[in-house]
């Protein structure tokens, strides 16, 4: 028996057969380009049900201030910079630094209509919480069948 392996992904070559997918393309677009190859900080990504979703990041060292979230056009972006230096003048002399704090930028690309609906930081863990929030316009509808007689 033999296996299919897919050994390149083209997207826009795959998108120009399809019509009326173009939404789901880009958001395979989106998500290859927002790969990272930094494995800093490590996190996790959880699925609580159909609708609900956050996403735990390890940031031990880091304060509340030094931690930025944003969305943008699709994406969850969390960014973490450094107030003090290992190493500043006026900071802490390590004798041994084994704490990983550095500078980083990690990015997501979101679901359509997923929103972040709160942040929280305890025990050196940064969880973003996401929810799909499906306007009224675009949930099923059921049509009544109005039946006529002849």
């Amino acid at each position: 028996m033999s296996t299919l392996t897919l050994k390149a992904f083209d997207i826009p070559t795959i998108a120009r057969y399809s019509v009326g997918l173009d939404e789901l393309f880009d958001t395979l677009s989106r998500s290859v380009n927002a790969g990272s190859n930094s494995n800093y900080p490590p996190y996790n990504i959880i699925r609580h049900d159909e609708h609900r979703y956050s996403v735990e990041i390890a940031v031990a060292g880091f304060k509340e201030d030094e931690i930025e979230i944003t969305t943008h056009e699709g994406y969850l972006t969390v960014e973490g910079q450094q107030k003090t230096k290992v190493g500043d003048l006026d900071g802490p002399v390590y004798l041994h630094h084994g704490i990983s704090k550095r500078d980083f930028r990690k990015t997501w690309p979101l679901g359509n209509h997923v929103e972040v609906t709160a942040a929280t930081f305890a025990d050196g863990i940064l969880t973003v919480a996401l929810e799909r929030i499906v306007p009224e316009e675009m949930k099923p509808k059921k049509i009544a069948i109005n039946s006529k007689k002849r």
